[in-house]
């Protein structure tokens, strides 16, 4: 706790950088997030090494394994260029399958 303490600090006028002054000059706040402890660096870290296993997993030839999916998943995920390319499409697609199946329901029933 000490090491993380900024001592040239005065307690009484800002507590706030007493007790954590250094660590703060260390740890910079990123820009994306209004809260930043070592709670938040450690999930940070993790989803990084979790992407990072993801994205160099091998392609896996079965398409029905776990592994497949994960990172058929992923990869779907972050094609970004997709998601700006197609904008909404997709979803209209979807939009309109799903009215199709609810008037053949009702002209079925």
């Amino acid at each position: 706790m000490i090491p993380k303490m900024n001592s040239s600090a005065a307690p009484c006028e800002d507590m706030w950088n007493y007790a954590c002054g250094n660590w703060l000059k260390r740890h910079l706040v990123p820009v994306t997030q209004s809260k930043w402890g070592t709670t938040q660096e450690l999930q940070a870290k993790y989803r990084e090494q979790l992407r990072s296993l993801i994205v160099t997993l091998p392609h896996p030839v079965k398409l029905s394994s776990v592994t497949w999916k994960l990172k058929h998943f992923y990869e779907s995920c972050m094609a970004l260029d997709n998601l700006e390319t197609d904008k909404d499409q997709p979803l209209h697609r979807i939009i309109n399958e799903l009215g199709e199946m609810h008037s053949e329901i009702k002209l079925g029933s």
